[in-house]
């Protein structure tokens, strides 16, 4: 399954330039060339594969050709081996991984649709470039996009208000989507959560 050398391959590559930042760029004060390389870490394993599927996959053996005869043998009664049905360990593997990832599937799109819900359950309004929704039943705020979610009491303090601008304009939303749906892929590689935690920092 061509899928599976896939992933592996990414993994792999993320792993690689994951040791890299850490190495080179990690401790720096260049916040924003952290996160365009984080960012472009993932992108970037998650591509490469593309250009070379196959490369963890065994390599199928050339056999030599040679001239064969025709000699009469005698005539073998052949019963077919029946084939066994029986799941393999590698089957359960993949179907465990399988349905992981389907659950983080489920929980992000159940997590889009929350926000979509208060998007068009509550009163927005325009502010410049941004736009504010209010929250009248939830004491939070957050932004996703372009989009300030928040309390209206909480839509006076100006610090929070700041703090959520600075997430609309640097795009960190994109960083949130990506890191989703790379932990729907690659769940079980432990580097996913250390860039998610890092460029949490940034």
């Amino acid at each position: 399954m061509n899928w599976i050398y896939y992933i592996l391959e990414a993994n792999l590559y993320l792993v690689a330039f994951y040791l890299m930042y850490k190495l080179l760029l990690a401790g720096t004060t260049f916040y924003n060339a952290n996160r365009y390389f984080l960012i472009c870490s993932i992108v970037v394993a998650s591509t490469i594969p593309l250009l070379q599927v196959g490369f963890l996959k065994p390599q199928a053996l050339i056999t030599p050709e040679f001239e064969y005869y025709d000699i009469p043998i005698e005539t073998l009664e052949i019963k077919p081996i029946e084939k066994q049905s029986a799941l393999q360990i590698e089957d359960y593997v993949v179907y465990a991984y399988i349905a992981l990832s389907v659950c983080l599937g489920l929980k992000f799109l159940l997590a889009i649709a929350k926000i979509i819900k208060l998007y068009f359950a509550n009163r927005k309004h325009k502010s410049g470039k941004y736009t504010l929704v209010e929250l009248p039943t939830e004491q939070s705020a957050f932004s996703f996009f372009n989009v300030l979610f928040i309390h209206p009491s909480m839509a006076k303090n100006d610090a929070i208000l700041t703090h959520e601008k600075i997430h609309i304009r640097e795009k960190h939303s994109f960083d949130i989507v990506l890191l989703e749906l790379l932990k729907i892929i690659c769940w079980f590689n432990p580097i996913v959560y250390f860039i998610k935690n890092d460029l949490r920092l940034l």
